[in-house]
């Protein structure tokens, strides 16, 4: 067999070693706990006796790695459109390849819920603000990424990717005020935590980002103590859960 010349095992080698296989393992883990959750989630966990509820925080590693891996990207990325065209090429494609066949499944298994309406709004990934359901509820996840794109492409945009971790913590300690005032405008919070779930889910993305910049040994202690307060958020959305729960 011939051998690659040297030059070219230099570049495979690169690359090899740009890849975090610790991700892959942790993308893994993930997917595996969301599965289960939905599987026995169903009327199989009444056949199985049990539950894996706690498979729903496998969506939050996932929002995790996706603030680590994003902001790595950004890194390589000269201007905001290469960053746009990349993250669009990564998810739509794939996307509307699902969406199709879950609306053919929909039209043979429950064609009163299909219209076309709904798959066209569906087709965007933010039917929600076009006053559609998704075809699929499990899709929610990717508006999120989305938004949390669209917040790294008004960095670049304005030329603050530099200041990422100061508009992220400030970002994430206006997330937390407007969770926990949320008693003075309930209305409004119910309509934007529907429409913007970003809001849910933001500091996860942060903390991904505070865990690249410890990964490479920036301000470790500095960052180490935001990390945990952006962990702060979900844990306050968690509380006024069980407190609403309990009324």
């Amino acid at each position: 067999m011939k051998e690659l010349p040297e030059q070219n095992k230099i570049i495979l080698n690169s690359d090899f070693n740009k890849r975090f296989l610790e991700l892959d393992a942790l993308r893994g883990i993930a997917a595996i706990m969301v599965v289960l959750f939905h599987y026995t989630l169903s009327s199989n966990g009444k056949l199985l006796g049990w539950e894996f509820r706690y498979g729903v925080t496998g969506v939050d590693l996932f929002f995790m790695i996706s603030g680590f891996v994003i902001f790595m990207t950004t890194s390589r990325i000269k201007q905001w459109p290469h960053f746009l065209v990349s993250r669009f090429a990564r998810l739509y494609p794939a996307f509307w390849c699902c969406m199709s066949l879950t609306a053919i499944v929909m039209i043979y298994i429950e064609p009163q819920l299909f219209s076309l309406s709904r798959l066209l709004a569906n087709l965007t990934m933010a039917s929600i603000f076009f006053d559609e359901e998704y075809l699929d509820q499990s899709y929610w996840t990717l508006l999120v990424e989305l938004m949390f794109y669209f917040w790294i492409v008004l960095l670049l945009i304005s030329g603050n990717i530099k200041n990422i971790v100061l508009a992220g913590f400030f970002l994430t300690l206006i997330i937390i005020i407007f969770h926990t005032s949320s008693e003075n405008y309930p209305k409004i919070y119910e309509l934007v935590t529907r429409k913007v779930e970003l809001l849910n889910h933001f500091p996860l993305f942060f903390s991904g980002i505070l865990l690249y910049l410890i990964k490479e040994n920036k301000n470790v202690a500095r960052y180490w103590w935001m990390f945990f307060f952006a962990l702060l958020q979900p844990v306050v959305c968690m509380v006024m859960e069980a407190g609403l729960n309990t009324m």
